[in-house]
């Protein structure tokens, strides 16, 4: 879902504007920290860790349907793909396949 990168988004250029507010009021200022300078960097530092932190919540929410997907193998219980019709490990054919062959005949 695309709404999700929303929130990382709008941190994100909050974070760049106030960085780079930051560097503006340092060559205004020439170099001298003054509250507005203190006040920018701090804005820019707590953004900075509201985007690792939004990035890791999503990365850590993030279902995978494909984990549903999947069917065991009887002879290695190796996890294959659900329309897999040999193990990928021990190469034995499923039971579904031979039953839709046997139908067949």
């Amino acid at each position: 879902m695309k709404n999700k990168n929303i929130p990382i988004l709008i941190t994100s250029l909050f974070s760049i504007s106030t960085f780079i507010g930051f560097i503006v009021e340092l060559v205004v200022c020439n170099g001298s920290f003054n509250i507005w300078s203190s006040m920018c960097l701090a804005l820019s530092l707590i953004s900075f860790l509201a985007i690792f932190i939004l990035i890791t919540y999503f990365k850590v929410t993030k279902y995978d349907h494909k984990v549903d997907q999947i069917k065991a193998c009887k002879y290695c219980n190796t996890a294959n793909d659900l329309d897999a019709r040999y193990c990928k490990y021990c190469g034995q054919k499923f039971d579904d396949e031979i039953n839709k062959d046997n139908n067949s005949l």
